[in-house]
C-alpha cells in the first residue's frame, strides 16, 4: 500500500501566526473568482500591501475549493512583487494539488531562492517530490523534509513527509518516529495516525497498528482514505 494515500494533510485550527505564512496558504488554498484590479504605486510598501492583499484573498478563496482562481490571484500578485516568498510557496501548493507536480517544485524553489529559510517552501517542495514520478523523489523528498525540520521543527507535515519516504525506505522504525512526532506536534492529524498503522502492521505490531488505525478514522478522513484504513485493518485482521 502507497503510504501517499494517507497524505492529505488537515491542521484544522492549526494556524501559526498570520503573515501570510505558507503554513496558512497550504490550509486554504483552493479558490474561484476573478482577479481583483490592483493598484500601482512607486511606494514599495503599498506594492506589498497589494500582493499581500492578493495571496490574503487566494488564501480565502482556497476554502472554496478552487485552485484555479487561488492561481489567477497569485499570478497577479507574483506580477506585483515577484519575490514574494509565500505568493510562490502557495502558488507550488495549487499547482501540487492540481497534479502538476514539475511546476509546484519550480515554485517551491523560486520561494527557497527569495528566502533559503523559508521551512514550509522546502517542505511544499518535499511534498510535490513525494507525490510525483520523477527521477530519485524519495531522495528528494527526504533531503528537503529535513531541511524544514532543521528550520522549523516544529511543523508536522515536515515529519509526515519525511516519515512517509523513511517507509519507501524501508527504514520502518525511523517512520514510526517522525510520524510519532507530528502526532505530538498535531494529535488530530489523521494522516500521522495512518502513516504510523501501516509502519506499524509491515513492522508486525498488529495492536499498534489497529490502535492507530481506529484514532484516524475517528478523526474523520476523506472517503478515500477511510477506504484505505478500512482495507489495512481486514488485511491486519485476517492476517495478524
Amino acid at each position: 500500500m502507497e503510504p501517499a494515500t494517507f497524505l492529505s494533510y488537515r491542521r484544522g485550527g492549526f494556524l501559526r501566526g498570520f503573515a501570510l505564512s505558507a503554513s496558512l496558504l497550504s490550509i486554504l488554498i483552493g479558490c474561484s473568482a476573478s482577479v481583483p484590479a490592483s493598484t500601482e504605486s512607486t511606494s514599495g510598501f503599498i506594492i506589498q500591501q497589494n500582493a499581500d492583499a492578493l495571496v490574503e484573498r487566494a488564501a480565502e478563496y482556497g476554502l472554496q475549493g478552487n485552485l484555479k482562481g487561488a492561481i489567477a490571484l497569485l499570478n497577479e500578485a507574483l506580477r506585483i512583487n515577484p519575490r514574494h516568498a509565500p505568493a510562490w510557496a502557495a502558488r507550488a501548493t495549487a499547482f501540487r494539488k492540481l497534479g502538476d507536480f514539475q511546476r509546484a517544485i519550480q515554485d517551491a524553489t523560486r520561494a527557497i531562492e527569495i528566502n533559503p529559510k523559508f521551512a514550509e517552501a522546502y517542505c511544499q517542495r518535499a511534498f510535490a517530490y513525494k507525490q510525483s514520478d520523477l527521477d530519485k523523489r524519495v531522495e528528494h523528498s527526504f533531503a528537503d523534509a529535513n531541511k524544514a525540520i532543521e528550520l522549523d521543527p516544529n511543523y508536522p507535515l515536515s515529519y509526515i513527509i519525511r516519515g512517509n519516504a523513511l517507509f519507501e525506505s524501508k527504514e520502518y522504525s525511523r517512520a514510526v518516529a517522525d510520524f510519532t512526532k507530528a502526532i505530538e506536534l498535531n494529535p488530530r492529524s489523521y494522516s500521522a495516525y495512518a502513516g504510523r498503522a501501516l509502519a506499524y502492521s509491515v513492522l508486525g505490531d498488529g495492536r499498534k497498528a489497529r490502535e492507530d488505525i481506529m484514532k484516524a478514522l475517528s478523526l474523520n478522513p476523506p472517503k478515500a482514505d477511510e477506504a484505505s484504513l478500512q482495507a489495512l485493518r481486514k488485511t491486519i485482521e485476517e492476517h495478524p
